[in-house]
């Protein structure tokens, strides 16, 4: 399995937060793909997609071993974990069953949430950032389908995806909020 962290950047972005809401958020998440994957014209992957729930984003790690504390939201809120914590990374709580699935042929991306909506309760025309959440989900598909039917290469994904990507199977998956928004 080949693996890719990916980042294409942050912004406000009125398509995923359309609710008026004037918050950051990125195109951020992890790719794994079957092994020999990223060379032009190998093989189309069924497309699997997952998005994490709503969890805090920032985190203390403790030093004696004991369980982090995962209970801040200022990554979301401001942009940055404040001194002495850590992002959370909650969109890699997948990797098991994405390394798994790539095993057995699937492209798969983990969508990182934390920017933005993980955290914020929402607004009137968008609680709990539910259709934000699914509009992030087609903000990464869009730029997904771009690599992969792109003339040229195209490696903001860390891997040369033209023509690895079958669009016509795709399947999504999300834990908690994430389930709602990719049903959204």
């Amino acid at each position: 399995v080949t693996t890719r962290e990916y980042d294409l950047g942050a912004g406000i972005d009125p398509l995923v937060m359309i609710a008026g809401a004037q918050v950051a958020t990125d195109v951020r998440g992890i790719l794994f793909l079957p092994q020999g994957a990223g060379h032009f014209g190998s093989q189309h992957f069924p497309l699997v997609v997952f998005l994490h729930g709503n969890h805090g984003s920032c985190r203390v790690v403790n030093p004696n071993g004991q369980l982090p504390d995962d209970n801040h939201n200022e990554l979301a809120l401001l942009g940055h974990c404040e001194d002495g914590r850590v992002e959370v990374p909650s969109y890699r709580g997948y990797d098991y069953l994405a390394s798994h699935l790539a095993s057995h042929g699937y492209a798969v991306v983990s969508i990182n949430a934390n920017l933005g909506i993980a955290g914020h309760e929402g607004t009137t025309a968008d609680p709990l950032f539910i259709m934000a959440r699914g509009r992030l989900v087609l903000k990464h598909l869009a730029q997904l389908y771009q690599a992969s039917s792109s003339i040229e290469a195209d490696i903001r994904f860390g891997i040369d995806l033209r023509g690895q990507l079958d669009f016509s199977h795709v399947g999504l998956m999300g834990h908690s909020r994430g389930g709602e928004g990719v049903r959204a």
